[in-house]
């Protein structure tokens, strides 16, 4: 007799890539305090990238590294999930503002390395992404000003 073993779920099976270096964990930026005051900008960005209307959005959560959003469904129901702050403009102005405020060049670095970390293991949009490289690469030529 032989058993079988009833499979309830598909998961996706991750290998473990270590301790996490992100942005967050690495303390370079901290959304769960830095962009408290900004709750009903954060609204409407959520309902842009959601593609629903800004009455819809009911709650928006702060949490360490995502957001909670209850929002009604197309059912006129209430539904809730969590969102990424990387797929969001105020994410782009949080990072860009980290990066102005590197004051060396080692400082600079941790930053760029933790940045590709982050681009290789998270999705991030192609214009956020370019913005905040964009943003980098003009701070190390600042930082490289005055040493020449």
């Amino acid at each position: 007799m032989t058993r079988t073993r009833k499979r309830t779920r598909n998961r996706r099976r991750r290998r473990y890539q270590g301790k996490s270096k992100s942005l967050i964990v690495r303390q370079i930026v901290d959304p769960q305090t830095q962009l408290a005051d900004c709750i009903p900008q954060i609204e409407r960005e959520v309902a842009l990238v959601m593609g629903v209307p800004f009455s819809h959005i009911y709650e928006v959560r702060l949490r360490k590294h995502q957001l909670w959003v209850s929002y009604r469904g197309s059912d006129g129901g209430r539904c809730a999930q969590f969102f990424s702050y990387r797929v969001l403009p105020i994410w782009q102005n949080l990072v860009i503002q980290a990066a102005n405020n590197r004051a060396s060049l080692e400082d600079w670095w941790d930053m760029w390395v933790t940045a590709q970390w982050e681009y290789n293991r998270f999705d991030y949009p192609d214009e956020i992404k370019g913005a905040i490289q964009r943003a980098l690469a003009q701070r190390f030529f600042e930082l490289l000003a005055p040493a020449a």
